[in-house]
């Protein structure tokens, strides 16, 4: 899968490009593993609020029926 997420580093908006049909979980978790933001979608594009997440280095993951993946972003206000 072509998974593209940008702007990394990310202020108040975070997009993922994921062209795919299926159904999508996308988690925002911070660095004490605690889920700071949480969606799901069939949308093959994806915009994240992330206007109210503190400063730091993130895990999004990323799920459909077909695979898993994760990727740091950097939220910085």
């Amino acid at each position: 899968k072509n998974v593209s997420v940008y702007p990394n580093p990310a202020s108040n908006r975070l997009t993922i490009q994921w062209p795919s049909t299926s159904q999508k979980q996308v988690e925002i978790v911070d660095a004490f593993g605690k889920i700071a933001l949480a969606t799901s979608t069939n949308g093959n594009n994806i915009t994240l609020d992330t206007s109210s997440l503190s400063n730091g280095v993130y895990t999004l993951r990323m799920r459909d029926e077909y695979s898993t993946s994760t990727q740091l972003v950097v939220i910085q206000h």
